[in-house]
């Protein structure tokens, strides 16, 4: 289960969906971060790299992680290392102006992105299992 799967489908309509094949690049280092995204399936790593050409992780990014959240709402929101597939993946992406003026729609992923990290060393839950439990449990955040 994917956390997209929590929206209705008037919800799903304002989502952009990519699908990368592996080693193409979603986004180049220093360019403004512009939506938040979501991985529905394969990898994605953020990389830069040295001067003598050497590649440096930062993060790899698995199925139902999202990323940009920590960037979109930055006064400097710009990436600091390309988004690369490490695989082949389809990511979706909600732009900054339609999350904003869907602040309410998108509750869910936005108390995903505010708790989630506190309710997985609360309940020790892995993410399935936390998107189960709120499925589960509407009035769990409230």
């Amino acid at each position: 289960m994917n956390l997209l799967s929590l929206l209705k489908n008037s919800q799903i309509k304002l989502v952009n969906y990519i699908e990368l094949k592996k080693n193409e690049t979603l986004f180049r280092e220093n360019e403004e971060c512009r939506a938040i995204g979501i991985v529905i399936n394969g990898e994605i790593k953020i990389v830069s790299y040295s001067f003598e050409g050497r590649e440096i992780i930062y993060s790899i990014n698995k199925e139902n992680t999202i990323f940009g959240n920590n960037l979109i709402f930055s006064s400097l929101p710009f990436y600091k290392g390309s988004i690369i597939a490490k695989t082949n993946c389809k990511i979706a992406l909600i732009s900054k102006n339609n999350f904003i003026s869907n602040c309410l729609i998108f509750a869910l992923i936005l108390e995903n992105i505010l708790i989630s990290p506190i309710t997985y060393k609360l309940f020790k839950l892995p993410y399935n299992n936390y998107i189960t439990f709120l499925k589960e449990h509407p009035d769990f955040i409230n």
